[in-house]
């Protein structure tokens, strides 16, 4: 069984991948939708009000490629984005393109516990923990990087750039790569920043539902397939 993240693991993948910004919803989605716009993606956008296990239900199907893109307000000023995407969250171009366009900071966040039983396809990572912090500075950002995963059979880690004040150092030098850095360490690091990832009080209740008006021909599965493929217990 999966314990670690939202809900004990009960909506990955879709909640394996989280992306953060340090500015308003409005901010946020105003941004995002404006990015859309000059890629000529059209979307459309709907006012969301709910509990978070009913919103990460609204991301269903899951393809490929986002289609679906779920922005929501937290209780420390952050806001955070969720993708319909089944296989890679695909959050990070986003949240560092908005990042560098609004001056914020910005965090991307992978906790995809293990085990995902079955082998997935090359390059897709049974487990992975990462945390990408980002701060803008006067010519693009400063990016902080932890990452332990499993690639289908043996354990790496790896960082980059400048540690925070908040790190555990000593965790880095664990014999054993696994536990270099964990679920707890994670947790512990969102946290330093004032975001309770693994709460689900502290997203929403309010949000923004941005979809593909031609999402175009794309794999779509539910959410139940999806783990289902993936190997997910």
């Amino acid at each position: 069984m999966i314990n670690d993240g939202l809900f004990g693991g009960d909506y990955l993948p879709v909640t394996a991948h989280i992306g953060f910004l340090k500015t308003s919803l409005a901010s946020a989605s105003t941004a995002h939708m404006d990015w859309m716009e000059n890629l000529h993606r059209d979307l459309s956008k709907t006012h969301v009000t709910d509990e978070l296990r009913s919103l990460l239900v609204q991301l269903e199907p899951l393809t490929n490629r986002p289609t679906k893109y779920l922005w929501l307000e937290t209780r420390t000023g952050w806001s955070a984005l969720l993708v319909n995407r089944f296989r890679v969250g695909d959050v990070r171009s986003t949240i560092s393109t908005l990042a560098q366009r609004l001056r914020c900071e910005g965090l991307i966040v992978d906790c995809q516990p293990e085990p995902f039983g079955e082998p997935m396809p090359e390059g897709h990572a049974w487990s992975n923990y990462s945390f990408s912090l980002l701060k803008p500075t006067s010519d693009g950002l400063n990016r902080r990087i932890i990452q332990c995963a499993n690639d289908g059979g043996k354990w790496t880690f790896g960082q980059n750039g400048i540690p925070e004040p908040f790190e555990d150092m000593a965790a880095y030098k664990s014999r054993r790569i696994k536990d270099r850095f964990t679920a707890r360490l994670l947790r512990r690091y969102c946290e330093a920043l004032g975001i309770d990832i693994f709460q689900e009080t502290f997203y929403g209740p309010g949000g923004y539902l941005y979809e593909d008006r031609e999402p175009g021909q794309h794999e779509f599965v539910g959410l139940s397939e999806a783990r289902r493929e993936l190997g997910i217990s």
